[in-house]
């Protein structure tokens, strides 16, 4: 069996494609770095969705990598399917995660400098 990778990688949400492929069905959380990355999987006849998201450190902050494997027998064909519909799924959630970092960023940076300005 072929597995077929999709990966954006961001410096920094959406309906999941699992949930789409796989409506009706769950998704399970299969690893947990806290901080660090956690992976999930969900299935549907044939095919087997494995999405990982990490974080790693950057020159400049933090570094996302979002990532899906399809496997199964099926799931080479169902990534060329949804190729296009995977990879705009897989940018929506880099730039929601991005956008939510740097506000969380901007919140603490401020939070820090009302701190220092009322001593």
């Amino acid at each position: 069996m072929k597995n077929l990778n999709c990966e954006q990688t961001t410096e920094a949400q959406s309906p999941t494609l699992g949930a789409m492929l796989n409506q009706g069905s769950e998704a399970f959380a299969t690893r947990l770095e806290e901080g660090r990355s956690f992976s999930w999987i969900t299935r549907a006849p044939g095919v087997l969705l494995t999405a990982r998201h990490s974080a790693e450190d950057a020159a400049n902050g933090r570094r996302a990598t979002l990532s899906l494997d399809f496997s199964g027998h099926l799931g080479p064909s169902c990534a060329r399917l949804t190729r296009g519909l995977t990879t705009r799924y897989l940018a929506i959630e880099a730039r929601g995660l991005k956008e939510r970092a740097e506000t969380e960023a901007r919140s603490q940076a401020s939070m820090i400098g009302s701190a220092g300005a009322s001593r």
